[in-house]
């Protein structure tokens, strides 16, 4: 009697255990089908409020600067849907349709572009000061030390004493003059080795020249040189540190993103060169 009621019993609980968890997951369905239809509105009705009011402040705020001309913009990207390669054809086309001396936006930054040489030398002569300041950049504040280097340092103290470090103890006479011994030394070694290489295939004078300058540079700095292997994987690295500097990287412009993790994943690749 015993184990007949047992198994009368065992198959109700399995059917009941069934239901419950169909119920369930039916029930969570329907839950995180309304979370997400919920976040779907929120972002949705966000675009739509934060546009227009975009919009609003820039045309409230461009009132009152006397700024250049600009193209059409797009909110929070601005101009960067206009540049395409080749960049200075592109750049070219814009500045026949709006005028030798106009404003573009990269995301939130605000960049002069001036195609007259006039303009250029007013910019570049009389108000040099004005323009001497470098954009903070990703790349500045990881391969510059925060942006503390002579290259990416902005104009003021510590960018004047950093030059007239340079000026003073490196690119004097007196230093140039006792490096001249190397630079000569250099130089053979690379017309020897153009004449070396030139009878039998063609010679990479980029590589070549690069080569002597980090030899001069090596021989200057720690009285060694650095050849084979180890100086064409050093010759990498200092190319893609050239290449990363010179260039602005996704956060720069659109800086909201070093909250979603682009900082941190451009940031460990950048760490991986300093």
């Amino acid at each position: 009697t015993l184990s007949s009621a047992t198994e009368a019993t065992v198959p109700q609980i399995s059917s009941l255990s069934k239901t419950m968890i169909a119920l369930f997951s039916i029930l969570s369905v329907f839950i995180l089908i309304a979370l997400w239809t919920m976040d779907v509105l929120l972002s949705i009705l966000s675009v739509f409020v934060l546009i227009p009011l975009w919009y609003f402040i820039e045309h409230l705020v461009g009132k009152f600067p006397n700024l250049p001309p600009s193209p059409f913009t797009i909110a929070i990207l601005g101009h960067l849907h206009l540049l395409r390669d080749p960049l200075h054809e592109t750049l070219f086309k814009i500045s026949e349709g709006v005028g030798p001396v106009h404003l573009l936006r990269l995301g939130r930054r605000r960049v002069l572009h001036v195609t007259s040489p006039s303009a250029a030398e007013d910019c570049l002569r009389q108000n040099d000061v004005i323009f001497a300041n470098r954009p903070r950049l990703l790349s500045g504040e990881i391969l510059g030390y925060d942006c503390r280097t002579l290259i990416w340092a902005p104009y003021g103290s510590v960018w004047r004493t950093l030059r007239r470090i340079s000026t003073v103890q490196i690119f004097c006479p007196h230093s140039l003059h006792l490096a001249s011994g190397i630079r000569s030394d250099e130089i053979r070694s690379l017309l020897r080795r153009v004449i070396r290489e030139s009878e039998h295939q063609t010679v990479n004078i980029g590589a070549a020249l690069f080569d002597m300058s980090h030899n001069v540079m090596m021989r200057v700095l720690a009285t060694e040189k650095y050849e084979g292997e180890e100086a064409r994987r050093f010759r990498g690295v200092i190319e893609e540190v050239m290449r990363v500097e010179g260039t602005s990287t996704i956060v720069d412009v659109l800086p909201w993103l070093r909250f979603v993790g682009f900082k941190r994943r451009l940031g460990a690749k950048l760490k991986g060169l300093a």
